[in-house]
């Protein structure tokens, strides 16, 4: 928010207003979802790409490191057997 620094300075000038991870990467995740839906309402609810965007959306958040890229298994939405990277 940005009046509460503003706010803490007024009321405790001597404070200092730290941010933790925790609420960083919350706020990240937040914008993302909020972005993956505006490019979804642009979408036609038929679309390959508004199911994949509105299925797999876990998919997008996780760490690199977490995704597999060696075990192909049938995807919902897909015709073929994948990956999760190509997913």
């Amino acid at each position: 928010n940005y009046t509460y620094p503003k706010l803490v300075g007024t009321v405790f000038p001597n404070a200092i207003v730290l941010i933790d991870r925790f609420h960083i990467v919350n706020a990240l995740s937040r914008a993302f979802t909020k972005t993956r839906i505006r490019i979804m309402k642009g979408l036609p609810t038929s679309s390959h790409q508004y199911r994949a965007l509105k299925r797999y959306w876990k998919l997008l958040l996780q760490p690199v490191e977490d995704v597999d890229y060696t075990t192909y298994h049938k995807w919902t939405s897909f015709s073929h057997m994948l990956c999760a990277k190509d997913v």
